[in-house]
């Protein structure tokens, strides 16, 4: 699949120098503002590779969960729950071998997947409408 055919507005991906910056259009090639690098503000779309999701990027947006799996240390997991949402919540496992699976569910149902990128995890949450300023 291409990278063009799974990314929305908004979602975190990088230039091919390694530049970060946030999709602001999709058309036949996928338009993103940059947010760092010499190029700051202009924007690009040569290159365009996803971010990788990262234990560090999980603990700045999330909350460590106190679950370490069935076998002691076995994976790190992370939350986000809305109070305002009964029965609502979004939780990451970080394996230890660096994967990630994710899991969301609401009163409606759920899911779950591996996931591996930032704008994986992105969509998750606009799939449950939760807006979230995302730290890097």
């Amino acid at each position: 699949m291409r990278l063009v055919d799974n990314v929305m507005r908004g979602d975190f991906l990088k230039n091919g120098f390694g530049e970060l910056g946030f999709v602001y259009k999709i058309d036949e090639v996928i338009h993103i503002q940059l947010l760092e690098g010499p190029d700051t503000g202009q924007s690009t779309h040569d290159l365009i590779s996803p971010v990788p999701l990262t234990e560090n990027f999980l603990k700045k947006n999330m909350d460590l969960s106190d679950y370490h799996g069935e076998v002691e240390n076995d994976f790190n997991e992370y939350f986000y729950e809305d109070e305002d949402k009964d029965g609502f919540g979004i939780y990451v496992r970080a394996y230890h071998d660096g994967t990630f699976y994710a899991e969301a569910s609401d009163k409606t149902g759920g899911f779950s997947k591996d996931i591996q990128f930032v704008h994986e995890l992105q969509h998750i949450f606009k799939e449950f409408k939760v807006k979230i300023d995302w730290v890097l």
